[in-house]
């Protein structure tokens, strides 16, 4: 496919991050190559590793696979925008190397944007299969704002480009739920596979989390003012902390904290419940689902039975609220441009 400037464009993009974790990328890009269809195009971006991650990328020899050196930590913002600013493609769809794609997801996700023109991003569901998380049947949630927060996505380029890709104001921590809320408010809907795209094989002696938990923890609270500041109305109101606190003490009452919950009895009715949504809808039914359905704002009450019969669900839109939203809302374009010092340190504060 060609661009009106007569520029090759791809159909998809998929963006890889990496740094000094070789095993993992290999991993990963074994799978990638495996589903790469026609019109597709790989990047692995590089933050500076140093266990030859260049070297094996170059060897690699495909055609269809681009190696993007940063040299050092930019933070994901900063490093996904210098290259996102520099292709032109239908769809982007960005992983990290700790992630292996599932056989059909990118054909899966493409061929929802291609059929839903009202879906602006897909949402990859995630599941752990090592570490804590392990037992969950996948990974991943709401942010407070009642906004799914997708870590791993598909969405559509000209409306990445439009909304000015990821928002370096934020560094890291908080791209993803900033970037769901861009999208509902250029009037675009946001959902998720219903089967899980991405097995994520974190290093967990290693590398136990991107970041130190102190480190963490401070990221997280300045992503949430970053927030709350550019989209005010939309935080979490008095409501939808009653409703996170609610389905927290319920779902904790349900499956760790008394004994009942290995009676005989509290497991038929749990077999049956599942098993009568599993009828029902046509697809795998767990507690998460009931419980994202619950934390998501401007989701459908019968989100599960509309979407029976699709690969996606849990389908996001602001609807008749965009307008208002959307005015209230301190938007990118608004803003004053950022400074040579943020540009080159995105978490800074000043």
């Amino acid at each position: 496919m060609t661009s009106p400037a007569g520029v090759n464009r791809s159909k998809l993009t998929l963006l890889v991050g990496t740094i000094n974790r070789l095993p993992l990328l290999k991993r990963c890009l074994e799978q990638v190559i495996e589903g790469l269809e026609p019109g597709y195009e790989v990047i692995v971006i590089d933050a500076g590793s140093t266990d030859g991650t260049q070297t094996y990328v170059r060897s690699l020899g495909h055609p269809k696979i681009t190696l993007r050196e940063d040299g050092k930590r930019l933070g994901q913002a900063l490093s996904f925008n210098r290259v996102l600013k520099t292709i032109q493609s239908d769809y982007v769809c960005w992983i990290s190397d700790d992630n292996v794609l599932a056989p059909s997801a990118l054909k899966t996700c493409v061929s929802i944007l291609d059929q839903e023109p009202k879906i602006g991003m897909v949402g990859l569901k995630v599941k752990d299969v090592n570490g804590p998380w392990v037992n969950a049947p996948y990974i991943g949630g709401v942010w407070k704002s009642g906004v799914l927060n997708i870590n791993q996505g598909m969405v559509r380029f000209d409306l990445f480009r439009r909304i000015g890709f990821f928002d370096l104001e934020y560094g890291s921590y908080g791209i993803d739920a900033d970037l769901t809320t861009k999208i509902l408010l250029e009037g675009y809907q946001v959902c998720l596979t219903k089967e899980v795209a991405i097995f994520h094989h974190r290093m967990h002696e290693e590398h136990p989390g991107a970041f130190l938990p102190i480190e963490r923890s401070r990221q997280k609270s300045r992503a949430q003012t970053l927030y709350r500041r550019k989209f005010w109305l939309m935080h979490c109101s008095t409501t939808q902390y009653v409703r996170l606190l609610a389905t927290d003490w319920t779902l904790a009452l349900a499956r760790h904290r008394y004994k009942w919950r290995k009676h005989w009895r509290y497991q038929l009715w749990r077999e049956r419940t599942l098993h009568f949504f599993e009828h029902t809808l046509g697809t795998q039914f767990c507690l998460r689902d009931a419980q994202n359905l619950i934390l998501c704002r401007w989701v459908s009450p019968l989100d599960l039975w509309v979407n029976r019969s699709k690969p996606y669900y849990l389908v996001q839109d602001l609807g008749k609220m965009r307008w208002l939203l959307s005015m209230t809302s301190r938007r990118d374009r608004e803003r004053p441009h950022l400074s040579s010092a943020q540009k080159a340190n995105p978490l800074s504060t000043t």
